[in-house]
């Protein structure tokens, strides 16, 4: 979102103030609902673990080409890449969420879920720095290379289409075995 907002809100005459294209920002977060309503349909049929990999992947490619071409290219390119690197990491977003909940228990998912807004939060301040101390080619390269790695970390998950809550194993379907251990319900104080 914020590179989006980076490219369309431009200085105007040099001022600070930004000229910021609504419209455009507003189309683009459209497509949060685009994705939503096909990932809806589409997760059952395809799988959980190819759609991440389909949606980040795609959504990695579309956000690349969004920053190569943002000096370059016209409004409504530009729109419809935004549109859709915005839907594609909906749909990828909330098939993991989906994935999340049907393979770990509620303990390890708690404690992961926690870290992982920790470390959003860190990235939501780091952030802005990045976006306006590098340009936009190198950022788009090293998202790229972020939205890679996500899919590999994505297509070694378990996959749970077709599969009742009850029947995951420990064991997943690529051969990696998942051991947790949790605290006995006398180790930690409840409030």
């Amino acid at each position: 979102m914020i590179v989006i907002t980076r490219v369309f809100g431009k200085d105007i005459n040099g001022d600070s103030i930004p000229d910021f294209d609504y419209a455009s920002i507003f189309l683009s977060s459209l497509a949060e609902a685009v994705g939503l309503s096909i990932i809806i349909y589409a997760v059952d049929k395809i799988g959980r673990v190819w759609a991440q990999v389909l949606s980040y992947g795609i959504g990695g490619i579309f956000l690349f080409l969004f920053c190569i071409l943002a000096d370059t290219a016209s409004k409504p390119v530009l729109t419809s890449l935004a549109f859709a690197v915005r839907g594609f990491e909906m749909a990828g977003v909330c098939v993991t969420w989906v994935a999340t909940a049907e393979i770990l228990p509620t303990e390890i998912r708690s404690t992961g879920h926690s870290a992982a807004n920790a470390v959003a939060r860190i990235g939501g301040f780091v952030c802005p720095y990045l976006i306006s101390s590098f340009s936009l080619y190198t950022v788009g390269v090293v998202l790229l290379a972020i939205h890679i790695s996500t899919c590999i970390f994505a297509y070694n998950l378990p996959e749970t289409k077709d599969k009742k809550m009850g029947e995951m194993s420990p064991r997943g379907d690529r051969g990696y075995e998942f051991e947790f251990e949790l605290p006995d319900e006398g180790g930690y104080d409840r409030m």
